[in-house]
């Protein structure tokens, strides 16, 4: 970032710091999450920067309520290790497709060669995507959204009178589904360390992935094979949105929690697909679509 503009993030920071209550540990973790996000790797494994200003400008108020707290800043950051991306981007190279014509699923080779080969899907339930067994890039809260609202006031009713009161430090609005659903996870945009980041610290190597080359074929017969092993629950297939918990929606019902993600998550590009059903259910166990053979429209990468 320019010296100009850093000081006029850092000034923007200073007139509202609403980072000021953040433990050091979740601004640590902030800063970490931005980097991710600022920063790709190209087909040798070295750092590029692949987002715009906003979220330099995030980063420069993080430098800002670090030094606010007397707190060293690192503005280096190490990527990886990545082992894949060499072979990630020669692969990608022989297929040659714009942005927006395709959709990806990345897997583990035994799961996704019969998934090529037989369109056998395993869908999981959007609770089970907390287990441990995932690594820090898959393993999310889907039914719960956390929104920080900075500066603002909570009211009170007294005698029939609402009476503002005046807040120290964040509120906290947790938007939450009363459901446990299904949901199948695809990509927009390929990645050359999305192999590694996958599979890192996952109890299962992440090696192949499926390229879509028709998004809309496969959608309609995901939608079908939804209607068949899930009659009665509704279908939607959009791509997913990224917010920033320290800068809330004015919403005041809240958000889209079956489309939303923390924008740690932003550089994965995901389109979903989320089956609700039609009565609130605590907790589902994964299903398999059987679409029929992919490799008409379809073809699949393996390190």
């Amino acid at each position: 970032m320019t010296v100009v503009l850093y000081h006029e993030w850092r000034d923007e920071y200073l007139r509202r710091r609403y980072l000021q209550h953040a433990s050091h540990e979740e601004l640590a973790r902030r800063q970490v999450d931005l980097f991710e996000n600022i920063l790709t790797i190209d087909s040798d494994g070295k750092a590029i920067v692949d987002a715009g200003e906003s979220l330099r400008r995030l980063l420069a108020h993080v430098q800002a309520e670090y030094q606010l707290r007397g707190l060293p800043f690192s503005d280096s950051f190490t990527q990886g290790p990545y082992k894949y991306h060499k072979k990630a981007a020669e692969l990608w190279q022989r297929e040659r497709l714009d942005e927006g014509t395709y959709l990806l699923k990345f897997g583990n080779v035994g799961w996704m060669t019969r998934t090529f080969g037989e369109g056998v899907i395993r869908i999981g339930n959007a609770k089970s995507y907390e287990s441990s067994s995932f690594g820090p890039a898959i393993q999310d809260c889907e039914v719960e959204f956390t929104e920080e609202f900075f500066g603002t006031t909570a009211e009170a009713v007294r005698n029939g009178m609402k009476i503002p009161i005046e807040t120290i430090g964040n509120i906290r609005r947790v938007s939450e589904c009363v459901t446990d659903f299904y949901i199948a996870s695809f990509g927009l945009k390929y990645d050359y360390r999305l192999f590694d980041d996958f599979s890192r610290e996952n109890k299962h190597l992440y090696d192949a992935c499926l390229v879509v080359r028709n998004p809309e074929e496969f959608l309609s017969r995901m939608r079908e094979e939804g209607e068949r092993k899930l009659p009665g629950w509704d279908f939607y297939a959009l791509p997913v949105t990224y917010r920033d918990p320290y800068h809330p929606t004015p919403d005041r019902n809240g958000i889209d929690v079956f489309f939303t993600k923390h924008f740690r998550y932003a550089y994965q590009r995901e389109f979903r697909i989320v089956w609700i059903p039609p009565t609130a259910q605590d907790k589902l166990e994964p299903v398999y679509f059987e679409l029929g053979p992919l490799r008409d429209y379809s073809q699949l990468l393996m390190l």
